[in-house]
């Protein structure tokens, strides 16, 4: 909509094109009434009014597209606007830091979790990083417990596996998603007063949320009933996975062993191009590893290895497996008949591109996954093919399958 403004820009202009071709004009005309010797005595007066008046034209021409480019174009009236605010603001603020929230408020526009600005903690797991008290949260009928309690917890507090978490700094968790709980620990410079409940008593404990360096692969042989049965461990998909599960891969593989078990419980999925090649060590280059739909084209990932793993294989996983972890699964489902044994998988088959900004980083959702077949996980997960509960101390799962893989001699 025209603004009064807008209507002068214009008026402007024309007034400017209309006096700057009077200018010239009126210059013409002259130069045709001076006799040949004046016409040179002057003639560099002459180009110079001449070329300070086009000069002028072109200026004002500039400023009226300018003025319509800031009026008209959104993304440059909105920078105009925050630069704006920046100036004229009563108290000094950041440009850049208004900038990142407007962008923030962008992706939030997505309505999509994993359209984000990523924090130090997201930064940090791709560089084989985690954010870390030392223990993780199990979700049992709306209410949150530890498990997987770090060793050098225990020496520092006195928090234990099968404790029920009440509240985070206040704020109660009983209802709360896994992910709405990892949200309450968002800095990884604060403290936290974690109030946990035992034996029908509260207790608080105070902790820090620090970045480890952990174990990202982990690896050993069950040798059982004649038979070498290879386990790795793979906590995420880092920067450097790849190399630390092929380094395990391979040194089981020189030990002979006769089937492997794939440990990706609680792994939440993480770097592609890495979760590419490690099923690549496993399928030959003729195996389709998975499809992803873009928004203007179909991508199709084969795998980059030479042959097919011959031994059985065998995954766990439970609610937390997910993303790439999901991704693994299915191409070594459909394209070495590997068995799942465990819980249903997270669901999640949609994968992010990070891009740099200034002074940030960022993703946004940019494909959407299905396995070789076409089968998509999305929302819904991988149904095991055993399905089995880890209801105690005792690795059920682990134990399943074990029996499964001695079953099949």
């Amino acid at each position: 909509m025209f603004k009064i403004t807008d209507v002068f820009m214009i008026l402007l202009l024309i007034i400017n094109f209309v006096i700057t071709l009077k200018v010239i004009g009126d210059i013409v005309n002259k130069c045709c009434t001076l006799k040949e010797h004046e016409l040179r005595k002057n003639k560099k007066k002459i180009k110079t009014l001449v070329m300070i008046t086009i000069i002028n034209m072109s200026i004002m021409i500039l400023l009226v597209l300018a003025y319509f480019l800031i009026r008209f174009n959104s993304s440059v009236n909105f920078i105009f606007n925050v630069n704006t605010v920046a100036k004229e603001y009563y108290k000094e603020v950041d440009k850049d830091e208004l900038l990142k929230t407007a962008f923030s408020s962008v992706l939030d526009e997505l309505n999509d979790p994993y359209s984000k600005i990523l924090e130090s903690k997201d930064i940090d797991f791709f560089d084989g990083k985690k954010l870390d008290f030392g223990y993780g949260i199990l979700l049992e009928n709306d209410e949150a417990y530890i498990n997987h309690l770090n060793e050098n917890v225990v020496e520092q507090n006195t928090i234990k596996n099968n404790d029920k978490i009440i509240s985070v700094n206040g704020i109660n968790v009983e209802g709360k998603t896994e992910d709405e709980i990892v949200q309450l620990f968002n800095d990884i410079n604060s403290n936290y007063t974690i109030q946990i409940e035992r034996d029908n008593k509260l207790l608080e404990f105070n902790l820090s949320l620090q970045s480890l360096d952990f174990e990202n692969v982990t690896s050993t042989i069950y040798e059982e009933d004649n038979q070498k049965i290879g386990y790795i461990k793979l906590e995420s998909f880092t920067l450097d996975s790849y190399n630390e599960f092929k380094s395990a891969f391979d040194e089981l593989n020189n030990s002979n062993i006769t089937s492997l078990i794939i440990d990706l419980r609680d792994n939440l999925g993480g770097e592609q191009s890495n979760m590419i090649n490690i099923a690549s060590l496993f399928l030959s280059n003729d195996k389709v590893i998975f499809k992803a739909q873009k928004r203007n084209k179909e991508e199709i990932v084969y795998s980059k290895g030479k042959e097919d793993v011959s031994y059985p294989i065998v995954f766990l996983s439970n609610n937390n497996t997910a993303s790439s972890s999901e991704i693994l699964i299915l191409a070594l489902k459909e394209g070495c008949n590997a068995k799942l044994i465990g819980t249903q998988t997270y669901g999640k088959g949609i994968g992010q591109s990070v891009y740099i900004a200034k002074d940030y980083m960022y993703q946004i959702t940019s494909e959407y996954w299905t396995s070789p077949s076409g089968v998509s996980v999305n929302d819904v997960g991988i149904t095991p093919d055993i399905i089995v509960e880890n209801f105690n101390e005792n690795d059920l799962q682990l134990q399943k399958a074990k029996e499964y893989i001695k079953s099949l001699k």
